[in-house]
C-alpha cells in the first residue's frame, strides 16, 4: 500500500535564538529552553485550526530533570511545580493550552530514532497533524511541520497526479489511475487505512514435473492495526526464543508460526490441525 501526505508548512532551527515575541513576557519567563524552540517551531507551522499534535525529543526536559535530582539528592524531596514541568509532554501540553487547541497530542521518545519515529507518527494520523521535534543536546535544535492526508486548496493536481503515476519502481510500469477525494470523504470513508492483496506461487515436484499453485489472500479493515499486531507477535517470539538462550539476527523465515502466538502449543494443535 502507498500512502501519501502532504507538508502544508515548515520550519527548522539550529543553534539560533527561538523568537517568542508572540508569548507575553510573564509566560515566556515560565518556558525552559526545550519550550522555548518547541513553541517558535509550532507556532512558525500553526495554522489557527484545531489540529492533532505530536511531540518528539530524544532527551526532553534535561535540563529541569537534572536539577529535579539535584535537588532530591541535597533536599531529598522534590518540587511538585519543578516536576510537573519537567515531564515529556510538557512542551507540547503548554502550547496546546496556550493555543487552546482541544485536539489529543502524543509525546515520542525513541532515544536516536526519536525524530524519525515522531514523524512517523505524526504521518500515519488521518487527520491534520503539527509535528514537532526540539532537543537541546549536543545542541540546541528543533524541526516543525504541519502535515495531512488532503492536498491543500489551490494544490496543482495535475503536478501531484503525475508524481503518483511516475513513481520510480512502485507505479511507474502499471496503468494507474488516481482520484482525489475531500478531507470530508477520507474520514468517513477511509480513516482505517484498510489493505488487501493476494500473493500466487508456484512450483514443480517430481520427476514428471507435476505443477502446484498456492494462494495467499490478505483482506484487512485496518492496516495499521493488523501491522501493529504482527510486530507484537514478533515481540512474543523473540522473547521466547531469548528464553531459550538463542540470539542473534533473525528474518521472518527463521521464526517458528508457534513462536508467534499467544496459545499454548496444545491449544494450537488442537484448534488449527
Amino acid at each position: 500500500m502507498n500512502e501519501k501526505f502532504f507538508i502544508y508548512k515548515s520550519s527548522y532551527l539550529k543553534n539560533e535564538k527561538p523568537d517568542l515575541s508572540f508569548v507575553p513576557m510573564m509566560a515566556r519567563r515560565k518556558l525552559s529552553t526545550i519550550a522555548r524552540i518547541a513553541f517558535a517551531l509550532l507556532n512558525d507551522s500553526y495554522d489557527d485550526e484545531d489540529v492533532n499534535l505530536v511531540f518528539a525529543s530524544q532527551f526532553g526536559e534535561f535540563d529541569r530533570l537534572e536539577a529535579l535530582i539535584a535537588q532530591y539528592t541535597s533536599e531529598n524531596e522534590v518540587s511538585p511545580v519543578s516536576f510537573g514541568s519537567s515531564v515529556h509532554n510538557a512542551s507540547i501540553g503548554a502550547f496546546s493550552l496556550f493555543k487552546g487547541i482541544k485536539n489529543k497530542y502524543n509525546a515520542v521518545s525513541a532515544g536516536v530514532n526519536s525524530l524519525s519515529n515522531g514523524f512517523f507518527e505524526a504521518v500515519m494520523e488521518d487527520e491534520k497533524t503539527l509535528f514537532c521535534y526540539a532537543d537541546t543536546l549536543p545542541e540546541l535544535r528543533g524541526a516543525a511541520c504541519l502535515t495531512g492526508k488532503v492536498p491543500e486548496e489551490g494544490a496543482d493536481l495535475a503536478e501531484i497526479e503525475q508524481a503518483i503515476k511516475t513513481m520510480p519502481n512502485y507505479f511507474d510500469d502499471y496503468d494507474t489511475t488516481v482520484t482525489f477525494i475531500t478531507e470530508e470523504e477520507l474520514k468517513k470513508n477511509h480513516s482505517k487505512m484498510p489493505h488487501g492483496g493476494f500473493v500466487i506461487r508456484s512450483g514443480k515436484t517430481g520427476v514428471d514435473g507435476n505443477n502446484h499453485i498456492i494462494e495467499y489472500s490478505l483482506k484487512l479493515d485496518s492496516n495499521p492495526e493488523f501491522t501493529a499486531s504482527v510486530l507484537a507477535c514478533y515481540a512474543r517470539a523473540a522473547y521466547r526464543l531469548a528464553k531459550a538462550g538463542e540470539s542473534g539476527a533473525k528474518t521472518v523465515f527463521d521464526i517458528a508460526p508457534a513462536l508467534l502466538s499467544v496459545k499454548t502449543p496444545e491449544e494450537l494443535r488442537a484448534e488449527l490441525l
